[in-house]
């Protein structure tokens, strides 16, 4: 479904690659009108994603370098979408890390790397909505989507720092909620086993990190060509996104799963 209705504002935040730059193609090839920010750390592929494009959607494309845990970047994030576009509709907050991976009981686990996780994965969307609620008309609606996971849901072996900031971003999505709605909407939805860096990351970098049958099993994904296409899974969070979480309202505050018969 094209959106020549909409005009919409979104931002992205971790779109220079993986599920978030799949997002913003989507949300760029579906709807004309949509106005679209990516954030991510990565100068480099931001460049040449917006270097690649048509002049027409050159001027609907806003990028900014920095990271998200940075709440100068974070305000200065906000002030130039505002000033670029005159509004943000919604935003999806897609960045994240998955190390550190490990266990407990081990000498050399890393609380301090678990807090830097918790600070991208949590603090750091905690703090941008904060910043965004108190700069924005207290009568304006706007949806949030949440990049959750199914290890916020199950235990997967060595990631206990990556599945926690998942379970806490599912508790945010209910809290704003129960605080805010009707007037922040939000879901916290959680994309399946999607073809993107990460997954590379887990069979390149974890081997000897998790037992070796958790290990296996997204070795045996990627072997046997069922990991998600990130083009099709981000359609469903790019259609979320633009055309608005009230259609599927009783989705709201929950978390649910990419091809959730409610969607």
């Amino acid at each position: 479904m094209t959106g020549e209705e909409h005009s919409k504002t979104i931002i992205v935040t971790g779109a220079s690659q993986g599920l978030g730059h799949c997002i913003v193609r989507n949300i760029l090839n579906d709807y004309s009108n949509a106005n679209v920010v990516l954030i991510a750390r990565n100068h480099a592929l931001l460049t040449g994603f917006y270097n690649g494009l048509s002049e027409n959607d050159k001027l609907r494309v806003l990028i900014i370098k920095g990271d998200v845990t940075n709440k100068d970047l974070i305000i200065s994030a906000i002030n130039q979408t505002i000033l670029k576009f005159g509004k943000i509709d919604g935003i999806i907050f897609n960045a994240g890390m998955i190390e550190p991976v490990g266990h407990l009981n081990e000498i050399d686990y890393s609380i301090e790397k678990m807090k830097n996780l918790f600070d991208l994965n949590y603090f750091s969307i905690v703090m941008f909505i904060n910043e965004l609620l108190i700069r924005i008309d207290k009568n304006q609606s706007i949806n949030f989507i949440f990049v959750s996971s199914g290890a916020s849901k199950r235990g997967i072996d060595g990631w206990l720092a990556y599945g926690s900031s998942k379970a806490a971003l599912n508790q945010l999505c209910k809290q704003i909620h129960d605080e805010m709605y009707p007037r922040i909407k939000c879901v916290s939805i959680a994309p399946g086993v999607v073809n993107t860096d990460m997954q590379r990351e887990i069979r390149e970098n974890l081997i000897g990190k998790m037992e070796s049958k958790s290990h296996d099993n997204f070795i045996n994904l990627y072997k046997n060509g069922e990991l998600l296409d990130g083009m099709v899974v981000g359609k469903v969070y790019s259609r979320l996104i633009v055309e608005g979480i009230e259609p599927a309202s009783d989705i709201c505050g929950e978390y649910i799963r990419w091809n959730d018969s409610r969607l």
